[in-house]
């Protein structure tokens, strides 16, 4: 669909949909396996977006996606600097629809990246917290679950109590999309605390 809108925005002459468009097909690059070919596209999809009309709308979403590619290739520090750059933008505009989402990411890049691994546990902690806080605030039940996953996960092996109740609480808030990415993988972390 993102190679689709490509060609349609490139011959209808529409740039902020072809930026767009870029940005999430290097997106989908990235989660396929071709991640260095996905950050260069999505790297390409930002430039692009900044000499079109409406470069805000939807930039700290862009920019988390961005980060989250260079996240997949270890690339810690530079994933980190474009969330950075993406909590900003929510700062200073608003936007704040993907910003639960953002806090995540940041979390699980500061898990990756340099220094002590009660340091990194504690600041992404603090992270996936907020992250939690913010989706529950808005009700985004899908990045509040994420950010739960990801807490989980922190959790799993000194609070496995506090993991999975978190875990089941939010989870057990869902009516429906059962057969959603992120519930199975809730439901597989969930029985990773079952006895055995």
């Amino acid at each position: 669909l993102a190679s689709a809108l490509i060609a349609f925005a490139e011959r209808e002459g529409l740039p902020v949909w072809l930026s767009y468009a870029r940005v999430l097909h290097g997106w989908t690059l990235a989660q396929t396996g071709r991640v260095e070919e996905g950050i260069s596209e999505m790297t390409t999809g930002l430039d692009h977006f900044k000499d079109t009309l409406h470069m805000g709308y939807m930039r700290s979403f862009l920019l988390a996606l961005l980060g989250e590619g260079y996240g997949k290739q270890g690339r810690s520090e530079e994933g980190l600097a474009q969330l950075d750059a993406a909590e900003s933008f929510v700062e200073a505009t608003g936007e704040v629809f993907w910003y639960a989402e953002v806090l995540r990411l940041k979390g699980e890049l500061l898990l990756q990246g340099s220094g002590g691994w009660s340091a990194k546990c504690q600041a992404a902690e603090a992270g996936f917290l907020k992250a939690r806080d913010v989706a529950l605030k808005q009700g985004a039940r899908a990045l509040e679950l994420r950010a739960a996953m990801s807490l989980c996960r922190v959790w799993q092996r000194d609070k496995p109590v506090d993991a999975r109740h978190i875990l089941e609480e939010v989870q057990s808030r869902f009516t429906e999309g059962f057969d959603s990415p992120e519930l199975w993988d809730a439901r597989r972390l969930l029985s990773e605390f079952q006895p055995t």
